[in-house]
């Protein structure tokens, strides 16, 4: 989730509609610039989206060299470091009581044999 004003006050950086492009062009300054840094640290990043929460979006990227979970590292990582707009970031499930968020998470793929598991899976094995 992104954030303005002071550490003591801090304020949804967008309050658009959920998933709409509203939030996007809120946030776009701190957006281009999180996209470009992690272009040139060699991330390929394959969607950027607002997500329900106020203010909140989410980054999905390519695996790089070093894994996944290295990669997660460095995207929360470079996420907090550039802040054209002043913006402070939260990875935290709720940053506010009674408040809706899913904090940072990683989604996965399993795999064996090179195919996904879940195809043709059958109920009763998961």
């Amino acid at each position: 989730m992104l954030f303005r004003g002071p550490e003591d006050d801090p304020q949804p950086a967008a309050v658009a509609p959920a998933y709409g492009m509203g939030r996007v062009i809120e946030v776009s300054d701190y957006a281009v610039e999180l996209l470009r840094t992690l272009g040139a640290q060699g991330v390929a990043v394959q969607q950027f989206h607002p997500e329900y929460a106020g203010a909140a979006g989410a980054v999905r990227c390519a695996r790089v060299a070093g894994g996944r979970r290295d990669t997660a590292v460095l995207v929360r990582s470079t996420s907090r470091g550039g802040r054209p707009a002043r913006l402070a970031v939260s990875f935290s499930p709720s940053v506010q009581a009674g408040g809706w968020g899913n904090g940072g998470h990683l989604h996965c793929r399993c795999t064996a044999a090179g195919a996904p598991c879940s195809v043709g899976a059958i109920a009763s094995s998961g």
